[in-house]
């Protein structure tokens, strides 16, 4: 990777931003999963 290297602080927000955002989305997808798995278990009771 040489050539034109970006300042660190570039990549670093750029990376928060991206872990941020997948995090989020993680928590979303399992948060509709407890849910499903939730309905399901009380339409079974």
């Amino acid at each position: 990777m040489h050539g034109r290297s970006l300042p660190p602080v570039d990549i670093s927000e750029f990376a928060v931003e991206v872990l941020e955002e997948a995090i989020e989305h993680q928590i979303g997808r399992l948060k509709r999963t407890m849910n499903e798995k939730r309905d399901k278990a009380d339409r079974m009771a």
